[in-house]
């Protein structure tokens, strides 16, 4: 339990993280809509998004995957979980047009966190049309 305690706690200190956790941040939050994928299909999607941290000029989002064994890099994430990400950042790019929406994957296990590229998203959502 104290290294729970102390991997919770080295999670809420970092700097990169603290819009996740700072007043006016969202947790477990609902969205809905439909994204238009690159063959001009229309398809209805819905998720809720572990964190959610909404910025003037940037929106964070943040899932937390508690695998047992996660990915050493970026390239090792599941497809399943950068279709999740792809999925939000469309949702959340119509809901703040104009804001740049970062998507993150972070790690429980390790305190690992990925930042796919944005091009890796679009590809993602590109190959849900196909």
């Amino acid at each position: 339990r104290d290294r729970i305690v102390d991997d919770a706690l080295a999670l809420l200190a970092r700097p990169d993280f603290e819009a996740l956790f700072a007043p006016g941040s969202l947790a477990e939050t609902p969205v809905a809509g439909a994204i238009t994928l690159r063959d001009g299909t229309r398809r209805l999607v819905s998720g809720q998004i572990d964190r959610l941290a909404v910025s003037h000029n940037e929106v964070l989002i943040a899932d937390f995957k508690t695998a047992a064994t996660p990915p050493r890099t970026a390239a090792e994430i599941p497809a399943t979980t950068l279709a999740q990400l792809a999925v939000y950042q469309a949702l959340l790019a119509q809901i703040y047009p104009g804001r740049r929406i970062r998507t993150l994957a972070l790690y429980t296990a390790s305190l690992t966190a990925f930042e796919p590229e944005d091009a890796l998203l679009q590809g993602v959502l590109a190959a849900m049309a196909g």
